[in-house]
C-alpha cells in the first residue's frame, strides 16, 4: 500500500491513469474468462420425460421455393406426436400450390392464410396468432420459411429444452458459409453468445423467432402480443411477456441447431432490424446490456489515452495488443465451439473496429427509426 501511495504520488495524473488501465484490465480480463467458460460449458441437463405433442409453426411470405426445399426436414422429424402448420403472410406466389402438394404427400402438414385484407398491414404477429390459435398442441415450436433443422430429432431436443419449468427456449440459429456474408454470420453468432452468458429470467435475453418454443396456454393466458403492435421484435417481446411464467432456457445442442437459407436481403439490413429491435428494449435492460462493451471501450481508451501522453507505451502498448489477440482467439474458440467456422476476418474485424460499426449502425436506425415503426 505504501509503494502505491509513492508511486501515484511521482507519477502524478499518470500515476492515477495506469491504476485505472489496470484494474480495467483486470476487470475485461475475468468477464472475457468467465464469458467464454459459459459458452462452452456443457449444456444444462433437460427434461427427457416431457411428453405431449408439438405443434411446429412456420410462417412465410412469398417463400415457395425455400418451402419446398425445407419443409421435408421439418416433416421427416423422429417423433410421433406432432404437427407442423404453414402460416401464409398473402404470398403472391406459387406457395399455395406447394403447400397442396406436400399436404398430399405429408398428412401431418396443415396450412392456414392470413386473411387477405391485411396484405398491406404488418401481418407477421396476426400470422404467429393465427397459427397458435390453428395449433392442436400446448407446445409450440416456431422457424421461418428459409429454415431446416439439421439433425432429426430437433424437435425432441427443444421439447426437452423447454421441459416442464421453463418459459421458453431458445436455440441456435445461422447461416451457413457462402450464404451469408461473414460480417452477419459473425453478428448472429455473437448474438448468442450473449444469450448464452445472459440471465435466464425476466425475458431480458431476447429470442429468435428462427428456432424457439413456449406453450400454447401461457401465450393465450398473456392474451398474444397485447403490449405491442410494433412490426420489429416479435420474437423478442413474446419472450419477454412470457418470462413471467417461468425461465428462459438457451440450449446450444448440436441436435437443436437450425441452418438458415441463402440470405435474400442485404446483411445491414438484417443487423439493422436487430439494433432496431434492441432499441425499443427498456432503457436499464440496455444500459445492463451494453456495461460490457463501455467496459471494453474504456479499457481500450484508457490504454490508448497513456500511449499518447508517453506513459510506459511500450507495455500499455503490449498489453493492449495482448488483450486484442486474446479476444481474437477466445471469439474464434467460442464460434468453433458454435460450429461456426470460416469466420477469421470478421472476428479480426470485430475485435478492432467492430464497436465502431455498431455505433454506426445504431446511428443510422436512430435517426431513421420511422422506417421501423
Amino acid at each position: 500500500m505504501e509503494f502505491l501511495n509513492v508511486f501515484l504520488k511521482e507519477s502524478g495524473t499518470q500515476g492515477y491513469g495506469m491504476l485505472a488501465f489496470g484494474v480495467l484490465a483486470l476487470a475485461w480480463g475475468c468477464l472475457l474468462a468467465v464469458r467464454t467458460a459459459r459458452v462452452r460449458r456443457k449444456p444444462a441437463v433437460r427434461d427427457e420425460k416431457v411428453e405431449g405433442g408439438v405443434s411446429v409453426i412456420i410462417t412465410s411470405h412469398n417463400s415457395a421455393e425455400q418451402l419446398e426445399e425445407n419443409l421435408p426436414y421439418f416433416l421427416t422429424q423422429d417423433c410421433d406426436d406432432y404437427e407442423v402448420i404453414v402460416v401464409d403472410e398473402c404470398s403472391e406466389d406459387d406457395t399455395e400450390s406447394v403447400l397442396g402438394r406436400l399436404e398430399e404427400k405429408f398428412s401431418r402438414l396443415r396450412s392456414a392464410m392470413v386473411p387477405r385484407d391485411a396484405k398491406f398491414r404488418s401481418t407477421k404477429k396476426l400470422a404467429i396468432n393465427i397459427g397458435v390459435l390453428s395449433a392442436r398442441h400446448d407446445i409450440l415450436l416456431f422457424s421461418e420459411a428459409n429454415c431446416r433443422p439439421v439433425s432429426p430429432g430437433w424437435v425432441r431436443e427443444m421439447r426437452a429444452s423447454l421441459g416442464k419449468k421453463n418459459s421458453v427456449a431458445v436455440g441456435f440459429a445461422n447461416y451457413e458459409a457462402g450464404e451469408a456474408s461473414g460480417r452477419l454470420r459473425l453478428f448472429r453468432a455473437v448474438r448468442f453468445m450473449r444469450m448464452l452468458t445472459g440471465d435466464g429470467k425476466g425475458g431480458k435475453m431476447g429470442g429468435d423467432g428462427c428456432n424457439m418454443a413456449y406453450r400454447k396456454s401461457d401465450y393465450l393466458a398473456n392474451r398474444g402480443f397485447r403490449d405491442s403492435q410494433f412490426y420489429i421484435g416479435y420474437d423478442s417481446d413474446v419472450v419477454r411477456d412470457l418470462a413471467k411464467f417461468g425461465p428462459v432456457a438457451v440450449t446450444k445442442s448440436a441436435d437443436a441447431y437450425v441452418r438458415m437459407g441463402r440470405n435474400r436481403y442485404k446483411s445491414g439490413g438484417e443487423i439493422a432490424y436487430r439494433c432496431a429491435c434492441d432499441m425499443r428494449r427498456p432503457w436499464k435492460e440496455r444500459v445492463a446490456a451494453s456495461g460490457c462493451q463501455t467496459l471494453r471501450v474504456l479499457f481500450y481508451a484508457a490504454g490508448i489515452w497513456l500511449v499518447c501522453a508517453g506513459a510506459w507505451p511500450l507495455i500499455v502498448g503490449g498489453v493492449l495488443a495482448l488483450f486484442l489477440l486474446l479476444e481474437f482467439l477466445l471469439l474464434s474458440f467460442c464460434l468453433r465451439h458454435l460450429r461456426q467456422r470460416r469466420l477469421w476476418l470478421s472476428s479480426l474485424m470485430a475485435v478492432t473496429v467492430g464497436v465502431f460499426y455498431v455505433w454506426g449502425v445504431n446511428a443510422r436506425v436512430f435517426f431513421g427509426r420511422k422506417r421501423w415503426r
